[in-house]
């Protein structure tokens, strides 16, 4: 089975490259599978997947296959396309925002990979992650957390293995002509002339925030959750590399002192919310929608 591993900064449309991608023919969309990173950690302790909620959104029963990572993940990946009546896929396509992340150990515990690195304007996906009940809650660490996960896949850019795409590629109204370009550059053949997403691989947990996944065009996030005093933090640190990957800097003047009480504020902030509040919600949701199943 070939392997198409999406990855890069979480918010950046991996879940919607995926969608792109499953029109092809013999190909199935597996939930994220952040789960086999715990199998590469623990090598042949498989069996604590079993238990951990990730692998409880795909909604298949464990395979009894222990023998490697890539025949248990072979083995979840048939067990999932069988409960969406899908026959006998040849490529598996999975999203996990971190697999670049993962590249050496991916490269090392699966055959026949190819990577896809999508990368997008780092203000959008700053802009969309703050909000969130995971991850970094101010510019400062968004910005940290963007450019930790969009350097891993520069770093692998050059593997004959790697493709880059950017997000913005896939809005434009050209967006069929580059998506039948990755297609072909991936040996894949579409299964309608429009190039239509499929949606069958969301699990309920991820739902909410992936609500235009299935239709032909994603909706641009259009609430601002940044202000100047945001975006000057975010150009000070990143200002360089926006420009490298050829996107424009939005300029902001700012006073110094309130820039200074913003930036306190800002770490008082990340310590409550990602300490204390965003735990809790977290945790409560996972709860509610897979942990009660047992």
């Amino acid at each position: 089975m070939r392997k198409i591993f999406i990855g890069g900064c979480d918010r950046s449309g991996t879940t919607f490259l995926a969608s792109l991608l499953g029109s092809a023919k013999g190909s199935v969309v597996t939930p994220e599978s952040l789960f086999k990173d715990t199998s590469l950690k623990l090598e042949d302790e498989f069996k604590s997947i079993c238990d951990d909620w990730r692998f409880k959104t795909w909604e298949i029963s464990p395979p009894t296959d222990y023998s490697s990572i890539e025949t248990f993940m072979e083995s979840c990946v048939m067990k999932y396309a069988k409960s969406k009546n899908i026959e006998t896929p040849t490529v598996w396509i999975d999203h996990s925002p971190n697999n670049l992340e993962n590249y050496s150990k991916l490269t090392h515990a699966f055959d026949n990979t190819t990577f896809i690195h999508i990368i997008r304007n780092p203000y959008d996906v700053i802009n969309s992650i703050v909000p969130l009940e995971w991850g970094p809650n101010t510019s400062f660490f968004a910005t940290i957390f963007w450019l930790k996960k969009v350097a891993s896949g520069l770093a692998v850019s050059e593997k004959d293995n790697v493709i880059t795409v950017k997000y913005e590629s896939l809005l434009k109204d050209d967006r069929f002509t580059v998506l039948d370009g990755l297609m072909k550059s991936l040996y894949l053949t579409s299964n309608c002339d429009s190039n239509e997403s499929v949606n069958y691989f969301l699990p309920d947990f991820t739902k909410e925030q992936h609500q235009y996944i299935g239709k032909s065009k994603p909706k641009e996030v259009k609430k601002n959750n940044l202000n100047k005093y945001d975006y000057y933090i975010i150009n000070k640190l990143v200002g360089k590399v926006i420009k490298n990957l050829g996107y424009k800097v939005k300029e902001h003047d700012v006073s110094i002192i309130l820039l200074v009480l913003f930036i306190i504020y800002s770490f008082f902030k990340e310590v409550l919310f990602r300490f204390f509040i965003n735990p809790k919600k977290y945790k409560k949701k996972r709860e509610n929608l897979y942990e009660s199943k047992g």
